[in-house]
């Protein structure tokens, strides 16, 4: 009986470290190890051959970079396309699908980024539950080849931030140096955030922190914003009744 009184009270101590741990601040650089729930934003930034805009492709959404149809755009543009080829001397990797495996003909966006700080993303979102934990997380790829400019391109750099209407920050996320590779390799990266009380709306961005020049060029792709649980987990183990002598 004293060995289970002390694993209940080990188990409760351990779930009070949480709450205070998702409270206090809110904020984590990592994304939910819990149970997702369906998105609030999701940016998928849809079908078809051709080009479209980021607000084209997500209602609300906005970009301080300049849209061009283009598969190789130039420093401070932006393309929403299904794919990339033969880029700027073959220093860019060849896309021909976006994050997810078999897609097909599903875009993604391409962003060389400006010499000045800019928005890759903005977002209002509303009608969200107070004292709520949510994801904030895209995927990225940074699509300069390991061996251009000389091995010595400059690394996309992003903030993911969280905002009141009135500008007030409420969370923030670095991804720190996104590194070139061997090969074309996407990535998950955001963080989780859990809402004042009374907070039922927030502007979301993602921000290029690193100038431009040779290198800082970056596909984002899948942008979401969703609820974060606890994980759910089903008890299997078989539970024995007496029967009655």
């Amino acid at each position: 009986m004293y060995h289970k009184v002390n694993i209940l009270l080990i188990a409760r101590f351990l779930q009070l470290i949480t709450i205070v741990l998702l409270t206090v601040g809110g904020v984590f650089a990592q994304t939910c190890t819990g149970s997702l729930g369906d998105p609030v934003v999701n940016v998928a930034f849809g079908t078809g051959s051709g080009f479209t805009s980021l607000p084209t492709a997500a209602s609300g959404a906005s970009t301080t970079y300049n849209n061009v149809s283009s598969v190789c755009p130039n420093d401070g543009n932006y393309s929403v396309t299904n794919s990339t080829s033969g880029c700027f001397g073959n220093s860019w990797f060849t896309l021909t699908e976006d994050h997810t495996p078999g897609d097909v003909n599903v875009r993604m966006a391409i962003y060389n980024a400006s010499y000045t700080v800019g928005e890759f993303y903005r977002q209002t979102v509303s009608g969200l539950c107070g004292s709520t934990t949510y994801e904030f997380a895209a995927w990225m790829a940074n699509i300069l080849t390991s061996t251009a400019c000389s091995s010595a391109g400059i690394d996309p750099n992003l903030t993911f931030r969280i905002a009141s209407l009135s500008g007030t920050l409420l969370g923030s996320y670095s991804t720190g140096n996104i590194a070139e590779s061997n090969t074309l390799t996407w990535k998950q990266y955001g963080f989780v955030f859990t809402t004042p009380a009374s907070q039922t709306q927030v502007i979301l961005k993602i921000i290029n922190n690193a100038p431009g020049g040779c290198g800082n060029d970056l596909a984002l792709d899948d942008i979401t914003f969703r609820p974060c649980g606890p994980t759910i987990s089903v008890n299997a183990n078989p539970v024995f009744v007496k029967a009655a002598q």
